[in-house]
């Protein structure tokens, strides 16, 4: 076996260290091995090795992360994994980040100069940083430098971060200029600012779990035309998703008081097991019962795009979920993360500013009719878009650059990267 992998590698380049690891992209999790060889590094799926240190193929499986309690998924028959392999060498490493994965801190998260990330898992925590602290000193060791160097310690808040670390090798262009600094002066948009805010907390597109996250910045879904002079358009960022109208705000508040946290409501909803001594789980306060961002929420938007299809179904065990409860409609949508039912207060993916293939149903899938009779197929889009996914992306991206949404996109950060996000 150690002689297929030796094929695999680059003339002249030698293995110095391996390491069990999953390759990770959206819900699946690859498993292989991770080389540091001479001049490369190499990630190769299919492969694990032993504990006598032996190179061993592995067969195909499923990944369990994801499977629910109770359901057993079907098992392929004694197939051999594939062996994709993905190469980078030191000098082409622009930035390594520390990452959480299932909410373990057990990964990193590789980016080259050429634009491509690749979320990579370890077996633990050292193992991980073993990892880490091998290609910081090989990174920095290059015979380039320049781009190599930049090696950043973690997300922020990371407990396991070396400050020093992060000091030293932060990014060379963001060490030059601060990328808030950069922002306040209009020197990236506010786009750029968001997806690096994203970045250094954690979140990556390569994880449905921790998926970047983006602001509502419209309330007018509705109107003929979008007049962005006019600031009755835009939403209030200053307040979370539940509390952008009074009533709503205060079922949230009713609810966080009237909450007994040894009750019996923590059992009707099936927040957690009973204790050990048959009482009900115990349940802090809480205002919202669910999330502003998750898997599930990413692919409620990105149903209609590969490879989120196959992610969708693959979450709710190969089939769509019923028609009435998919993405259908920016209006319908708007008003129930906003106004509706406290049941959802979900914020926004990305690709709402840039991407207008994910609005329309291209590949024909046959997604169901909601109760009324209207079939499920392109997104419904508002008034103002003229049936057109591209002006639509156009004047969205064009509100959230826009001077308002500049003066006040602060006020977001602050609830969702920053000291508001307890409610603090």
């Amino acid at each position: 076996k150690d002689q297929k992998i030796l094929r695999l590698l680059q003339p002249g380049d030698q293995i110095q260290n391996i390491f069990n690891c999953g390759s990770v992209d959206g819900m699946d999790k690859a498993d292989g091995i991770f080389l540091f060889c001479t001049s490369n590094i190499y990630v190769i799926d299919g492969y694990a090795r032993d504990s006598n240190g032996e190179i061993i193929e592995l067969e195909e499986k499923v990944n369990t992360d994801w499977v629910v309690e109770g359901h057993t998924p079907a098992r392929p028959t004694r197939m051999l994994a594939a062996h994709d392999l993905r190469r980078w060498s030191y000098e082409d490493i622009r930035e390594i980040l520390r990452r959480r994965y299932l909410l373990r801190p057990v990964a990193i998260e590789m980016f080259s100069t050429d634009g491509r990330n690749h979320l990579v898992v370890f077996d633990d925590l050292p193992g991980r940083e073993e990892v880490f602290r091998l290609l910081g000193s090989l990174i920095s060791a290059s015979p380039t430098g320049g781009e190599g160097s930049a090696i950043s310690g973690a997300q922020l808040g990371d407990e396991y971060a070396s400050g020093s670390v992060r000091d030293r090798l932060l990014t060379t262009v963001w060490k030059r200029e601060p990328p808030t600094a950069l922002w306040q002066q209009g020197k990236i948009s506010n786009l750029q600012y968001l997806m690096h805010l994203n970045t250094l907390a954690g979140r990556s597109y390569n994880d449905l779990t921790q998926y970047p996250v983006f602001p509502w910045v419209l309330k007018d879904y509705t109107s003929d035309e979008l007049d962005l002079t006019d600031l009755s358009v835009f939403r209030d960022l200053s307040k979370p998703m539940g509390a952008l109208t009074e009533n709503r705000a205060e079922k949230f508040r009713e609810r966080y008081d009237m909450w007994d946290p040894d009750g019996d409501e923590a059992s009707i909803m099936g927040v957690g097991p009973p204790r050990d001594d048959g009482r009900p789980p115990h349940v802090p306060k809480f205002h919202y019962g669910t999330h502003y961002s998750s898997a599930a929420i990413v692919l409620y938007f990105l149903i209609r795009l590969e490879p989120f299809t196959h992610h969708f179904l693959k979450l709710q065990g190969g089939r769509w979920d019923q028609p009435d409860r998919l993405f259908h409609s920016l209006a319908e949508t708007w008003y129930a993360c906003s106004e509706g039912s406290t049941g959802s207060v979900m914020e926004l993916v990305p690709e709402f500013y840039y991407l207008p293939d994910f609005l329309e149903n291209r590949n024909k899938f046959n997604l169901g009719e909601k109760q009324a009779g209207s079939p499920i197929d392109d997104v419904v889009l508002p008034p103002w878009a003229h049936g057109s996914t591209r002006e639509f992306i156009k004047k969205h991206r064009q509100a959230l650059e826009s001077p308002y949404v500049s003066e006040h996109l602060h006020e977001w950060i602050d609830l969702v990267f920053g000291y508001k996000q307890q409610g603090k």
